[in-house]
C-alpha cells in the first residue's frame, strides 16, 4: 500500500522530471473536466501549432503540441477504440 508520504516524493518527482524536460502545465482545480468534443480537428503537420479552446494553449517555443484530430491514429492499440460519448 502507498503511503501519503511516499505518493508525495512520487508527485514531487514527476514534477522534477516534466519540468525538467521543459513541460510546463497549469493546474486546474477539482471538479475540471473536459472532454475535448469541442476543439477543431486541426492539422498533423509537424510545423502546426494548433490553437486550443477552453484555456488550453500550445506554445511554439517547444517540441510538444496537442493536435486535435477525429482521423485515428496511424499505428493499432495507441488511442481509445471508440469515442466515450454517442
Amino acid at each position: 500500500m502507498m503511503t501519503s508520504a511516499f505518493r508525495s516524493v512520487a508527485l514531487a518527482i514527476v514534477a522534477v522530471a516534466l519540468c525538467a524536460a521543459g513541460i510546463r502545465a497549469q493546474a486546474q482545480p477539482l471538479g475540471y473536466t473536459q472532454d475535448f468534443e469541442t476543439f477543431a480537428p486541426c492539422g498533423t503537420s509537424t510545423s502546426t501549432v494548433c490553437p486550443l479552446p477552453a484555456g488550453w494553449t500550445n506554445l511554439s517555443s517547444d517540441n510538444f503540441d496537442w493536435l486535435p484530430d477525429v482521423g485515428g491514429t496511424g499505428s493499432s492499440g495507441t488511442g481509445p477504440a471508440v469515442d466515450h460519448l454517442p
